[in-house]
């Protein structure tokens, strides 16, 4: 159909009838006529799939959880994973088979894997392009999972066991969201935690005024701890709340489905103070068996920004799968700062 709408318009018709009127071979013409057709069709469809397949593999490459591009963050990974001797998944190409290797050492430009005993390397791996999985830590709060897409530029063989050289990623994507990672941060980088009731006026919404909130229900600071922080992610904080503050635990969380929060962090050498208003949701209540606290688990749901000179707070939305960004960046430089001066993860 497409075809012979092309073929009855009126420009390809003149071209067809000057053809004609230069004498050339009736049967000639005709094939000249339907290439030219062809290719008016033909050419497009070849460059929509090219832009496709471009942004297929833009995709493949993207990674929605976050990417280190930061060359000194990169080696302090491969630090760690050097330390624990993490294990490596690897797949070559778009292969779902994975072999696993070791990393052995690491400098400024490549990285070195001892691949498995049983696996005999060639030059047909020169140029390969390699998907590498790793992760570095243990357990459910502190494991991090990362890959990366390298290519092997050379091989050689030490005690037996094949090593493999590829050049140091430019890259290393995160395979999980940042607001994930929770950690438990030693108390010098905690200067001051505050907690206030927060009552939401269907029609005015949650307070914008911090002069309105009164005295806080809990205080954590160098003078008062009746509250102190278990562990943090950017996505959520659990606290430890003194049993003479929540009397009623079924009470406090009826009365207290949302709350003020108030998070001061102490400047390191890479920052300078940090300031955070969020509102938060009560989201669990954890009865351990302690005799001082009782544990509460709140997700944050709005950050605050204080306008200058007054205490007038706006409030903008947290996105569930996200977090708060800049807390998640600080904790996971915090993660490798705590890990690095301990010297293992």
């Amino acid at each position: 159909m497409m075809i012979y709408i092309i073929s009855n318009s009126y420009i390809l018709n003149q071209i067809k009838r000057s053809f004609e009127g230069s004498g050339l071979n009736s049967d000639f013409i005709n094939f000249l006529y339907y290439f030219v057709i062809s290719c008016i069709l033909f050419f497009p469809i070849l460059f929509l799939i090219h832009l496709y397949v471009k942004w297929k593999e833009s995709r493949d490459d993207s990674n929605e959880f976050g990417s280190i591009s930061d060359k000194e963050t990169i080696k302090n990974i491969f630090d760690f994973a050097l330390i624990q001797r993490s294990r490596f998944d690897i797949s070559i190409g778009r292969s779902d088979s994975m072999v696993y290797a070791t990393l052995v050492d690491y400098d400024d430009e490549f990285i070195y894997l001892e691949m498995p005993s049983y696996l005999k390397i060639s030059k047909v791996w020169f140029k390969k392009n390699l998907s590498c999985f790793f992760k570095i830590g243990s357990g459910k709060l502190n494991a991090i999972f990362y890959n990366f897409k390298s290519i092997v530029v050379d091989y050689y063989v030490n005690k037996g066991s094949y090593i493999i050289k590829l050049k140091l990623p430019e890259k290393l994507y995160l395979g999980q969201k940042r607001r994930f990672l929770r950690i438990e941060i030693p108390s010098k980088y905690i200067k001051s935690i505050k907690l206030w009731p927060a009552f939401l006026d269907k029609y005015a919404g949650f307070s914008k005024d911090i002069s309105e909130w009164g005295e806080p229900l809990g205080l954590y600071d160098e003078r008062k701890r009746n509250i102190f922080l278990k562990d943090i992610s950017g996505g959520g904080i659990k606290l430890g709340i003194k049993k003479k503050i929540v009397s009623d635990v079924v009470k406090f969380k009826r009365d207290n489905e949302y709350i003020f929060l108030y998070l001061h962090l102490n400047p390191t050498y890479t920052n300078t103070n940090m300031f955070f208003y969020f509102i938060c949701k009560l989201k669990n209540v954890y009865l351990a068996d302690d005799q001082e606290f009782y544990f509460f688990g709140f997700q944050f749901v709005a950050e605050g920004k204080v306008k200058a000179n007054s205490t007038q707070i706006e409030w903008k939305e947290i996105p569930l799968e996200q977090g708060c960004e800049s807390l998640g960046n600080w904790l996971f430089e915090k993660y490798l700062e705590i890990y690095r001066q301990k010297g293992t993860v």
